[in-house]
């Protein structure tokens, strides 16, 4: 078993990455789908 310590610990650390994680796909998400990449892709 974990001490309450090493849970928090490993939760915290989880929760560190999924959030990093979530970010980039939609940081991706955005860069991919923005209208003015549309524009660019229009006018060259």
């Amino acid at each position: 078993m974990l001490t309450p310590a090493e849970f928090h610990y490993a939760i915290a650390k989880e929760w560190r990455f999924f959030e990093w994680f979530s970010q980039k796909i939609l940081l991706d998400y955005c860069i991919v789908e923005s209208p003015l990449k549309k524009m660019k892709k229009e006018y060259i």
